[in-house]
């Protein structure tokens, strides 16, 4: 029987996004020590926010069981672990006893912009040799890539 394991080597540790959403939430790391059951919840709050669309397009790798490690190596690219945070800061901010700010709010709406510009993909589709395009069925056409 063979054993076949992914190994993603990408992305930041999730321990740092789960401290940037603390921080995003007004909390600094020497105010507020992490205790494993804080870590715990906001593990499990990251993994099921990442199943999420948008967030889903950003290729995060779930844990095979339970909430996975601290140290785990979250697979996204590192340019949206702000971006990440910020939307994980407003949701464990209630569990911690802290009111978000309008500037964090504004802040998490332009990160929540940015994951879905990452997310969005352009449907393309092929027209079919033969189909009218219009203006006299020219044979060569500047618009449609399969003319030119």
């Amino acid at each position: 029987m063979t054993v076949v394991l992914t190994i993603n080597d990408t992305g930041s540790p999730k321990l740092e996004i789960v401290r940037l959403a603390y921080g995003s939430c007004g909390v600094s790391d020497e105010e507020f020590d992490l205790t494993p059951e804080d870590l715990n919840k906001a593990l499990r709050k990251l993994n099921a926010m990442m199943r999420e669309w948008p967030w889903s397009g950003l290729s995060y790798v779930q844990p095979d069981y339970g909430v996975g490690g601290a140290a785990d190596l979250s697979g996204v690219d590192s340019s949206y672990d702000q971006a990440i945070a910020d939307e994980l800061g407003l949701r464990i901010a209630p569990t911690i006893g802290k009111t978000v700010s309008p500037e964090q709010r504004r802040n998490a709406t332009l990160s929540r912009a940015t994951a879905l510009s990452a997310a969005a993909s352009i449907p393309t589709v092929a027209i079919p040799a033969g189909t009218p395009r219009g203006s006299g069925k020219r044979r060569f056409s500047p618009f449609i890539a399969e003319t030119g």
